[in-house]
C-alpha cells in the first residue's frame, strides 16, 4: 500500500491588529487615540521663534550634542562586580523607593533622577548590602 501524498493546505498570513490606547482626560474632554502608524512630527518650539530667550536657532545643534552623548553617562552592568548585591535585592530597593515616592507624592522625574543616580553609583563604588538602602534613602 502506497502512502498518501501530503496535502498543503494555503496558508495566508493574518494582519497584525493595530494596537490602540485610549487616553480621556476628563478635565478637558478630550480623547487621545495612540497608535503604531508614523506621526507628523510637530514643532514644538515654533511658538518660542520669536522670543531671544528661547535660544531656538541653537535647538538642532543643542538636541544634536545630546544625542551623541547620551550614552556616555549610561551606567553600565554593575551587578557582577557587586559581590553583595543581586538583581533580587535590587529590585527589593527600587519597589521601596517606589513605595516613598508615592507616600510623598514625589514627581516622577525626581524618582527617575534617584534611580538613575543609584545606578551610576553602584557601577563605580562597591555598596554593602546592609548600606544599600541607606544610599537610596539618602537620594530621596
Amino acid at each position: 500500500m502506497a502512502p498518501k501524498p501530503a496535502v498543503q493546505k494555503k496558508v495566508t498570513a493574518k494582519p497584525k491588529p493595530v494596537e490602540v490606547i485610549e487616553i480621556s482626560d476628563e478635565k478637558d474632554r478630550e480623547v487621545i487615540y495612540m497608535t503604531n502608524k508614523p506621526k507628523e512630527i510637530v514643532d514644538i518650539d515654533a511658538g518660542d521663534a520669536n522670543n531671544e530667550l528661547a535660544a531656538v536657532e541653537y535647538l538642532e545643534d543643542i538636541y544634536k550634542f545630546y544625542k551623541i552623548v547620551e550614552n556616555e553617562n549610561r551606567p553600565h552592568d554593575y551587578m557582577d562586580s557587586q559581590p553583595e548585591i543581586n538583581e533580587k535585592k535590587s529590585a527589593i530597593l527600587i519597589d521601596w523607593l517606589v513605595d516613598v515616592h508615592t507616600k510623598f507624592q514625589i514627581l516622577p522625574e525626581a524618582f527617575y533622577l534617584t534611580i538613575n543616580i543609584v545606578d551610576r553609583l553602584l557601577a563605580v563604588k562597591l555598596v554593602p548590602r546592609r548600606e544599600l538602602q541607606l544610599v537610596a534613602s539618602v537620594l530621596c
